[in-house]
């Protein structure tokens, strides 16, 4: 029965709906964008130079340069493992 609902039209959308495809850009954007803001505001704790402040601002820094770093490595790994579809195949060429 298993297998009769997996091969059915309501199967291939239940799998469908649980590929990593769906998932894996958006989860990339919210490191990205935290990896950005973390980055600036370790900076502005940075700037501000009171000396109590700097520790924290260059570990913040490192924190947001290492979600970046990892979103990149990320990117790369799901586009190698064939998890990002391919812009020129969005548009339909």
């Amino acid at each position: 029965e298993l297998r009769e609902f997996l091969e059915s039209e309501g199967g291939r959308r239940l799998l469908g709906s649980l590929s990593p495809r769906q998932t894996v850009a958006p989860r990339l954007l919210l490191t990205v964008q935290a990896g950005v803001v973390l980055t600036i505001v370790g900076s502005g704790l940075q700037i501000t130079g009171k000396y109590d402040l700097q520790p924290p601002g260059i570990t913040v820094v490192a924190l947001g340069l290492g979600l970046i770093a990892s979103a990149v490595v990320s990117w790369a790994l799901a586009r190698f493992w064939g998890l990002m579809p391919d812009a020129r195949t969005r548009d339909g060429e």
